[in-house]
């Protein structure tokens, strides 16, 4: 008895602009990445080959990075084939204030998005998030008002008239967990970031 696969059905290819969620190590050169996309929603992919020193997906896969991304696979895990940066915010990452405010609002989207649900309102929002970092002036109330929108968005919400350290209360509630990166929610932190 001869079995055929269809290569093609086995083998499909998908391509989407998303935001780097998170990556973590896997195998001795590989990286799992999480990406939240504007066509598929929030993905896990592998990127082989991406931990080696001249890896040509290396930029492109870290987080808080907007790529444009191609791979293949429907069964498993599928297989990052090409990584093309669109914007990777990098006045935010040179102060703390950025580089804490793009982590906080990816472990939002990470923590509160199901995987494969299409949600283009909601990587607009990150996005937009991600770029308001990048401009001068105070950030922490328009950063909240973000997350507020965000949590509209997904439909959690928020309660009319929380505070800061409300919001911050509410998010670590429906993660059932404490937010690892919570410092643009708390009121000590200084307008200017």
């Amino acid at each position: 008895m001869v079995i055929q696969i269809n290569l093609k059905e086995f083998m499909r290819s998908f391509h989407s602009v998303g935001v780097v969620l998170k990556r973590r190590n896997f195998s001795e050169a590989d990286r799992l990445v999480t990406v939240f996309t504007r066509k598929y929603g929030k993905v896990t992919v592998i990127a082989k080959g991406s931990r080696k020193l001249l890896s040509k997906k290396k930029g492109g896969l870290e987080p808080g990075t907007v790529s444009d991304f191609f791979w293949v696979g429907e069964r498993g895990l599928p297989i990052v084939t090409q990584v093309k940066i669109v914007e990777t915010f990098t006045p935010a990452r040179k102060h703390l204030g950025g580089v804490t405010g793009m982590f906080q609002m990816l472990e939002i989207v990470d923590l509160l998005t199901p995987d494969g649900q299409e949600n283009e309102e909601v990587f607009l929002i990150l996005v937009d998030s991600l770029r308001l970092l990048t401009t001068d002036g105070s950030k922490r109330l328009k950063l909240v008002a973000k997350v507020q929108r965000l949590l509209k968005a997904l439909g959690f919400g928020p309660p009319a008239g929380l505070n800061e350290q409300g919001i911050k209360l509410y998010l670590e509630e429906l993660a059932e967990r404490p937010l690892k990166t919570k410092r643009f929610l708390t009121p000590h932190l200084a307008d200017s970031d």
